[in-house]
């Protein structure tokens, strides 16, 4: 392998691996080398369909190399670090890249590329997209049980935590929408929207809630992209255009980003907007209701992905269960209470 000791190392340490300096080029060489050989379905099966996609274009180029577009930087910075792939020849002026496999490689690679492996792969992207999703709908979600346990009711089979903790852990995909802290002792996946973990955490804590159960689509099509076009935002926007504001649409995204990853709203912060300017109080006053809409209808990350209506909702139907409960089970006049036993003396 025509590399030098030094990328070497660095390829082991990005691996996992912690190779001692003295170790000569030849015997770190080896150790990369059992890698591919001993774990090569769990350095690719588990990194994202892109990549593997890459490799598979690689191998049908027969050493010929392959162009590619820009967007695919981090999978490629993914491929040279593990020195699957030589140093990758950049050209800015056409967006391309070009990139060849390491010498030798490539035949490690060939029984690797079948359809079954294929097929994992495409679960993988599956449960990698449904994590993304996930977190984008709920902020926060704790990394080991949690996130397991939801993905298990979503695809209806067993996730092992340790393979969805490698998963996420070498998934180029998640690193790029999220970021994986140490709140509080235990491991979250968070979204790049939540400002302060902590203080959501401490807010649901105040709360006896479970996650709202979304489906698999209503996970995929709870977004920014969806919000924007609710009645309430819609609504937030038409006023804005009415007043001139001059990025209406904007302004309500960033607006349905702080409602969703704030745990606590304060008014005043809605009221100090840059250029938003009113003719009368009524005008505020219509502004200011607008708002209120839209917080009450916006899923928030402190309400473990519910909004406050339909919290409020679920709460009144409960109290009209309890309700309907009590008159069925009215007690008679000359009944005894069903409180107490009565005993005879």
């Amino acid at each position: 392998m025509n590399v030098t000791k030094n990328k070497l190392i660095e390829a082991l340490n990005y691996l996992g691996e912690f190779p001692k300096t003295s170790l000569k080029k030849d015997e770190l060489i080896e150790e990369l080398n059992k890698i591919y050989n001993e774990n090569i379905d769990k350095l690719l099966l588990i990194v994202n369909f892109k990549i593997y996609k890459l490799i598979e274009m690689l191998k049908s180029s027969n050493g010929k190399g392959i162009c590619i577009g820009k967007e695919y930087e981090k999978e490629v910075e993914f491929l040279e670090k593990t020195l699957i792939i030589e140093d990758a020849i950049i050209d800015n002026e056409k967006n391309e890249i070009y990139i060849y496999f390491n010498d030798y490689v490539e035949s490690k690679f060939s029984e690797f590329i079948n359809r079954k492996n294929e097929r994992k792969i495409k679960k993988n992207k599956e449960i990698v997209d449904l994590i993304i999703n996930i977190v984008n709908t709920y902020g926060i979600i704790q990394v080991d049980y949690e996130l397991a346990n939801m993905l298990n009711d979503l695809l209806e089979e067993e996730i092992d935590v340790d393979y969805l903790i490698d998963l996420i852990d070498y998934n180029i995909d998640i690193r790029r929408n999220t970021y994986i802290p140490n709140c509080d002792t235990d491991l979250f996946l968070i979204s790049n929207n939540v400002l302060n973990p902590q203080e959501i955490i401490d807010e649901r804590r105040k709360r006896q809630l479970d996650y709202k159960k979304y489906s698999k689509e209503e996970l995929k099509n709870n977004n920014i992209e969806s919000l924007i076009k609710t009645d309430e935002a819609q609504d937030a926007i038409n006023f804005f255009k009415n007043i001139n504001y001059e990025m209406p649409e904007s302004l309500v995204r960033a607006f349905i980003i702080k409602i969703m990853r704030t745990a606590k709203i304060d008014v005043k912060d809605f009221m100090n907007v840059e250029n938003l300017k009113f003719d009368n109080i009524d005008q505020a006053n219509e502004y200011l209701q607008l708002i209120m809409n839209l917080h009450n209808n916006i899923p928030h990350y402190a309400l473990y992905g519910y909004s406050p209506n339909e919290l409020m909702k679920n709460q009144l139907e409960e109290m009209k269960k309890q309700e309907e409960y009590n008159k069925r089970n009215k007690i008679g006049r000359n009944e005894p209470c069903p409180c107490r036993k009565w005993k005879k003396i």
